[in-house]
């Protein structure tokens, strides 16, 4: 009977150890689990979204279309100086 009591304990003893070395585990898990939601939430903050992306996208085609006006004024400037000078 004593050998069952003392086999039951050391059995008991093994489990208890289990049980701390897998919450350790679930711990570390979770630890890492958090640490990861973080990262990614943070990925999510710093990632343009499609309409900021649209937004900036016709911001640029604007931009564009008065750098071309630009480009034609001027050109059409030094059209008008080259027959100005001409005309003397």
């Amino acid at each position: 009977m004593e050998d069952l009591l003392k086999q039951i304990l050391s059995e008991m003893k093994d489990f208890k150890e289990q049980q701390k070395e897998n919450t350790d585990i679930i711990k570390a898990i979770i630890h890492n689990q958090e640490v990861a939601n973080a990262e990614l939430e943070a990925l999510k903050l710093n990632t343009p979204n499609n309409a900021v992306i649209a937004k900036l996208d016709n911001k640029l085609d604007r931009i564009s279309a008065d750098v071309t006006f630009l480009v034609r004024k001027a050109a059409e400037h030094e059209d008008d100086i080259r027959n100005l000078k001409l005309i003397k």
